[in-house]
């Protein structure tokens, strides 16, 4: 569409990961060659995604457990590379048409608690949480929004969990019995009408896409190279549209983004117009904990860094830091440690960086490695 209001082909960018993540770089080129798009191509692989990750922090100036928008940071240093300022991108169809999998996920539930009761799925939940072996005390409620538990929150609170693990006790003291879905600010009183699809893609705006899609994936990490993205499907109309259409035009059995993918395949292929979703994800734990990870991670997780910021116990993330390279890697407790324990290195690099420093090699943001009562952390280091 914007090829055609153009008068002539719009040039586009992607990533192809090597050996770092799913590999797309096919995908993209029959795309590209479909609409006459002349592409440009990155390709990353697991060091670049390591050496990204400190610029990704510094840029978002929060936390990301997200490597692979590090890809992005350095795609959008491409885009203006070739000279363009303004780039327009994707985001916001997964959000208003039920892109992701625990909107499946949510079908599938709903489908149970009629056929086999709401105990059972407790069951299985008790068996994931089981699977990771955390803490029984500590397993989290299930709670719920105004009386509803959405989509995300089965996926979230079990994967989540995971961080009572390596939580230190003051942490854990301080959030007490804290419930984060509690924060989210629904104030609509029709909310608990809504069918339990569009409750649950209300709430997915709310949680991603300031925390990561704007952050981490967006415009932060976009205008860290002076470009600017445009995200036609987060446009208010767009967005007013689709959350007055019916759920089933965006979930309809399990095919999900149904009606993009019925307007998607006026132009393009219906190879391509229905294409399985994939998460574009890049390497966590085997970048950041493999064999060939930079000296600022074991800097980042040493006892002495640890105990600096008080965050995570130092026995805990020295105990489990090994785990998730020894498991499958869709087991649930390969997930679930690999998000932790990357979650335990950005949060430890984002204290360095905009929190005095003094916690690993890298300049914070004040330029040093050092803060005034950490001098002789730093010196421990050695070489």
């Amino acid at each position: 569409l914007s090829s055609r209001e153009r008068g002539k082909a719009v040039p586009s960018f992607t990533i192809a990961l090597d050996r770092a993540g799913p590999d797309e770089r096919l995908a993209a080129k029959e795309s590209a060659e479909a609409l006459g798009s002349p592409l440009t191509m990155l390709t990353l692989g697991k060091k670049d995604i390591i050496d990204a990750y400190p610029d990704l922090i510094r840029a978002a100036e929060v936390p990301v457990i997200d490597s692979s928008a590090g890809a992005l940071l350095r795609l959008a240093a491409t885009v203006h590379g070739s000279g363009y300022k303004v780039a327009l991108t994707g985001e916001g169809a997964d959000e208003a048409l039920a892109g992701y999998v625990w909107f499946r996920g949510q079908k599938i539930r709903d489908a149970l608690a009629k056929t086999i009761g709401v105990p059972a799925l407790g069951a299985i939940r008790n068996i994931w949480l089981g699977s990771i072996n955390a803490d029984r005390s500590k397993w989290p409620p299930r709670n719920a929004i105004r009386g509803v538990r959405v989509a995300q929150q089965d996926m979230y609170e079990m994967l989540g969990q995971t961080s009572s693990l390596l939580y230190s006790d003051e942490m854990r003291d301080r959030l007490g019995d804290h419930d984060a879905f509690h924060d989210l600010d629904i104030s609509n009183d029709r909310f608990t009408r809504w069918h339990p699809l569009n409750q649950s893609l209300y709430v997915g705006y709310k949680v991603l896409l300031a925390g990561l899609l704007l952050y981490g994936k967006g415009d932060r990490v976009a205008m860290n190279s002076s470009v600017e993205t445009r995200y036609p499907l987060l446009d208010e109309d767009v967005i007013s549209f689709c959350a007055s259409i019916s759920p089933d035009y965006k979930l309809r059995g399990m095919q999900n983004k149904w009606i993009l993918r019925q307007v998607a395949a006026r132009t393009l292929p219906k190879r391509i117009a229905n294409r399985p979703k994939t998460m574009f994800r890049a390497s966590r734990s085997e970048a950041l904990l493999g064999a060939e990870r930079p000296r600022w991670v074991d800097q980042l997780l040493s006892p002495e860094s640890l105990n600096a910021t008080g965050y995570f116990d130092p026995i805990a993330v020295n105990r489990l830091r090994g785990e998730p390279l020894r498991f499958p890697r869709f087991t649930p407790r390969r997930v679930g440690l690999d998000l932790a324990l990357t979650g335990v290195i950005s949060t430890q690099l984002w204290h360095h960086i905009y929190l005095g420093g003094g916690l690993c090699e890298l300049p914070s943001s004040s330029g040093s490695t050092q803060s005034p009562n950490r001098t002789a952390l730093v010196a421990n280091f050695g070489a």
